[in-house]
């Protein structure tokens, strides 16, 4: 969803004045946004944005299911001949969620484009992983980020992060 200009900047001007307390963040971005002389406008683009996120709700428990229905989620997958009940399975794969669509009203020609952006938002969750990991070594239980590790280190480990991951793409 895109969000008008006022509003993110409402947002971001809460989120920097308040960057460890996320309520008092959120209450002060809301009073803003309130205020705002196009707030009627903002509230129909929240309710649509919220039936959307509904939607895609209900789309990944119905892919999850998917999963589950063909063993992705078992060791073993549950049906392992041939016959009608591998053909519904088959069948109902054509209904798998991606992009936007389901899988089976994909056209050859989005594949490519879709696998890229597939990649990289995994490429982002990945780097998130292994930073976080990369974290966890130098951060003790009872110490925050910015307690234990300086803006430099910081920074230095992104770029060893970003070199070594660009390299294994």
């Amino acid at each position: 969803m895109e969000f008008p200009e006022n509003v993110l900047l409402a947002v971001q001007e809460a989120a920097r004045n308040h960057p460890s307390d996320i309520p008092r963040a959120v209450d002060c971005a809301e009073k803003a946004v309130r205020a705002l002389p196009d707030f009627d406008d903002l509230v129909a683009l929240l309710v649509k944005g919220a039936v959307q996120e509904l939607v895609y709700r209900s789309r990944c428990s119905d892919n999850a299911l998917l999963h589950a229905q063909n063993g992705r989620y078992n060791s073993m997958p549950k049906v392992q001949a041939a016959g009608p009940a591998v053909e519904r399975v088959c069948q109902s794969l054509y209904t798998y969620r991606i992009a936007g669509t389901v899988l089976g009203r994909v056209l050859g020609a989005d594949l490519d484009g879709i696998a890229e952006s597939e990649r990289n938002v995994a490429a982002g969750h990945t780097f998130n992983a292994e930073l976080c990991v990369a974290l966890r070594r130098r951060v003790a239980d009872d110490k925050r980020v910015e307690e234990s590790v300086t803006e430099r280190q910081l920074q230095d480990l992104f770029k060893r992060l970003q070199k070594r991951m660009g390299e294994a793409a």
